[in-house]
């Protein structure tokens, strides 16, 4: 993945914001989901770069959704030093889940950059993936972006359908290899099948291209 490649994606969805143009128009977050045809690809590595950008060369307030409610590496990119993952506990989800609230369950990394990591020792997958997405429902109402940050491990149809419905534009990584690109011709097709008009960017890592 360039720099130069990057930028002008950046670019393009910060302009885009800018204008209010597209299908979020009437939300105040654009929300940019970032999908890894498989794992291992850098996807986490790019929403963190896209992050900083956005934050500290654009001035935009972004949260950084991570996904993935059982590890991860998102702190090691972000440079966040003693990072834990908020925890959530059953019966939790009250009507009191407003944006104070889910500004509280953040980890500011800057100014304008916060990332929303959560995880739980009672809550399956499923149930963490409601709660997620109750905050950063909560979360686009006061920030300029939402960047939803997707490792192909933890991903299912259920999230494909959520980002062809809630997400503005969908960012494919994908590596140099039969498999990631056939992998990515299917989500493709998949999100043509179920009626999805979101604007598709594929970003190639070439940085493992002696691994395929």
């Amino acid at each position: 993945i360039s720099k130069v490649e990057l930028v002008d994606f950046v670019k393009h969805v910060y302009e885009n914001r800018k204008k209010q143009a597209g299908l979020g128009k009437n939300r105040i977050a654009k929300k940019v989901a970032v999908w890894g045809s498989k794992g291992g690809l850098g996807t986490t590595l790019l929403t963190s770069e896209i992050g900083l950008i956005l934050s500290d060369l654009k001035n935009s307030s972004c949260v950084i959704v991570d996904h993935n409610f059982s590890g991860g590496d998102i702190d090691t990119f972000l440079g966040i030093p003693d990072f834990e993952k908020r925890m959530v506990q059953k019966g939790g989800m009250t009507a009191g889940m407003d944006f104070s609230y889910a500004t509280s369950m953040t980890r500011k990394v800057n100014d304008m950059l916060s990332v929303l990591s959560i995880e739980s020792a009672e809550l399956n997958e499923l149930e963490l993936k409601e709660y997620i997405r109750i905050f950063a429902t909560e979360l686009a109402k006061q920030n300029n972006f939402i960047l939803e940050d997707l490792s192909r491990s933890v991903n299912s149809k259920k999230d494909l359908l959520y980002v062809s419905q809630e997400c503005d534009i969908f960012v494919l990584v994908i590596e140099p290899s039969v498999a990631s690109v056939r992998e990515a011709c299917r989500l493709i097709h998949e999100l043509e099948r179920i009626g999805s008009h979101r604007r598709c960017i594929l970003v190639m890592n070439y940085a493992r291209t002696e691994q395929t």
